[in-house]
Order: C-alpha cells, then sequence, then structure tokens
C-alpha cells in the first residue's frame, strides 16, 4: 500500500505567522539603516580620542548643560587593527556644590 506524501497547506495562522516574520524583518531593516542613530568615527581619529562640545541633555526639570561627543575604540580591543567604531558620550557636570561620584549608563 502506498501512502501519499503529506501536503502541507496554508492555513490563516500560517498566513499570519508568515506576515507578522515578513512584518518584523522589515522593521529590523528600516532599522539598521536610520542614519541618526550611527555614530560616524571623525576622520583621523585614533583609538582612545574623544571629541567633545557643548550641547544640552534633557531631563525632568528641562534641558541641563552637558557636552557632547564620540570616543573612538577598536571593534575588537584584542586585535590591534581592528575596525575604529564610534561611542556616543555625554558628560553631564554636577551642579551641586559638593558633587559625588560620576554615573555611568549605557544604552
Amino acid at each position: 500500500m502506498l501512502r501519499e506524501p503529506h501536503v502541507r497547506r496554508f492555513t490563516s495562522a500560517r498566513i499570519t505567522a508568515l506576515a507578522v516574520i515578513a512584518t518584523m524583518a522589515v522593521g529590523l531593516g528600516y532599522l539598521s539603516l536610520r542614519s541618526e542613530d550611527t555614530v560616524v568615527v571623525p576622520p583621523g581619529a585614533r583609538a582612545g580620542s574623544l571629541a567633545l562640545k557643548p550641547c544640552g541633555y534633557q531631563t525632568e526639570s528641562g534641558t541641563a548643560r552637558a557636552d557632547c561627543g564620540t570616543l573612538v575604540v577598536p571593534e575588537n580591543r584584542h586585535n590591534p587593527r581592528s575596525t575604529l567604531i564610534g561611542l556616543p558620550v555625554i558628560r553631564v557636570r554636577a551642579t551641586g556644590a559638593n558633587p559625588q561620584e560620576p554615573i555611568f549608563r549605557l544604552q
């Protein structure tokens, strides 16, 4: 007795799952192409260089004066010939009379 091969059908659940996966893939592709999130390594920069300029930092109480810039580091710190990448840096100076230890926030 010969068995007929199992045929998979496109059910509404499978079509919905494929649509969700396709939408997520397009969304991730869009996010990876957004230029405003890209940090550019300044020309002539070396690993460890930090260039800062005055900027504003949004807080619950309004805008605080800050310094914004780019810290240049190797992509792979164990490989001296690794590609350099830029990490965004924002330094908000203490406003009190007796500043405490600095706070670092990574996103």
